[in-house]
Protein backbone atom coordinates (compact mmCIF):
# COMPACT_ATOMS: atom_id res chain seq x y z
CA UNK A 1 0.00 0.00 0.00
CA UNK A 2 1.31 3.45 -1.22
CA UNK A 3 -0.87 5.28 -0.15
CA UNK A 4 -2.80 7.13 2.72
CA UNK A 5 -6.38 6.13 3.47
CA UNK A 6 -8.50 8.36 5.90
CA UNK A 7 -11.53 6.33 7.66
CA UNK A 8 -13.84 9.09 9.01
CA UNK A 9 -17.31 8.30 10.91
CA UNK A 10 -19.41 11.05 12.42
CA UNK A 11 -21.78 10.37 15.67
CA UNK A 12 -23.87 12.11 17.97
CA UNK A 13 -23.61 11.64 21.96
CA UNK A 14 -26.75 12.32 23.62
CA UNK A 15 -25.14 11.74 27.60
CA UNK A 16 -21.97 13.22 28.99
CA UNK A 17 -19.54 13.77 30.55
CA UNK A 18 -18.25 10.99 31.39
CA UNK A 19 -15.99 9.28 33.76
CA UNK A 20 -14.66 7.21 31.85
CA UNK A 21 -14.18 6.37 27.86
CA UNK A 22 -11.93 4.35 26.04
CA UNK A 23 -12.32 3.45 22.28
CA UNK A 24 -11.20 -0.04 21.62
CA UNK A 25 -8.85 -1.04 18.32
CA UNK A 26 -8.51 -3.89 17.15
CA UNK A 27 -6.16 -4.86 13.99
CA UNK A 28 -5.88 -1.19 12.87
CA UNK A 29 -3.43 -1.35 9.73
CA UNK A 30 0.14 -0.86 11.00
CA UNK A 31 0.71 2.84 10.78
CA UNK A 32 -2.04 4.59 11.79
CA UNK A 33 -3.36 8.23 13.80
CA UNK A 34 -6.99 8.32 15.90
CA UNK A 35 -8.25 11.46 15.92
CA UNK A 36 -11.41 12.29 17.90
CA UNK A 37 -12.76 15.93 17.01
CA UNK A 38 -9.36 16.88 16.22
CA UNK A 39 -7.55 15.83 18.88
CA UNK A 40 -5.27 13.02 18.57
CA UNK A 41 -5.74 10.09 20.79
CA UNK A 42 -3.64 7.57 19.97
CA UNK A 43 -0.98 6.32 17.04
CA UNK A 44 -0.46 2.64 16.54
CA UNK A 45 2.10 0.71 14.27
CA UNK A 46 1.50 -2.56 14.57
CA UNK A 47 -1.20 -3.91 13.48
CA UNK A 48 -1.52 -7.44 15.34
CA UNK A 49 -1.61 -5.35 18.82
CA UNK A 50 -4.79 -4.61 20.52
CA UNK A 51 -5.30 -0.53 21.76
CA UNK A 52 -7.53 1.14 23.95
CA UNK A 53 -7.13 4.47 24.01
CA UNK A 54 -8.93 7.02 26.61
CA UNK A 55 -10.76 9.36 24.42
CA UNK A 56 -13.01 11.05 27.68
CA UNK A 57 -11.34 14.38 27.34
CA UNK A 58 -11.85 14.41 23.35
CA UNK A 59 -15.68 13.44 23.63
CA UNK A 60 -18.46 16.10 23.19
CA UNK A 61 -21.99 16.23 24.01
CA UNK A 62 -23.47 16.23 21.23
CA UNK A 63 -21.98 15.76 17.59
CA UNK A 64 -18.33 13.74 17.31
CA UNK A 65 -16.03 13.40 14.56
CA UNK A 66 -13.38 9.92 14.45
CA UNK A 67 -11.09 10.45 12.23
CA UNK A 68 -8.26 7.88 11.35
CA UNK A 69 -5.16 8.47 8.79
CA UNK A 70 -3.77 5.14 7.51
CA UNK A 71 -0.42 5.83 6.57
CA UNK A 72 1.75 3.71 3.99
CA UNK A 73 3.29 1.11 5.59
CA UNK A 74 5.49 0.61 3.04
CA UNK A 75 6.78 4.01 2.75
CA UNK A 76 7.25 4.22 6.50
CA UNK A 77 9.59 1.43 6.53
CA UNK A 78 11.35 3.35 3.63
CA UNK A 79 11.41 6.67 5.69
CA UNK A 80 13.04 4.55 8.53
CA UNK A 81 15.28 2.94 6.30
CA UNK A 82 16.70 5.81 4.54
CA UNK A 83 17.06 7.41 7.82
CA UNK A 84 20.37 5.31 8.76
CA UNK A 85 24.05 5.84 7.44
CA UNK A 86 24.07 2.84 5.89
CA UNK A 87 25.11 2.15 1.91
CA UNK A 88 23.38 -0.49 0.10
Amino acid sequence: MHKTWIYEKEFQLDKGPFLEAILNCEGLDTIATVVLNGKTVGTTNNQFRHYLLDVKDALLQGPNVLRIQFDSAIQNAQDEANAYPYYV
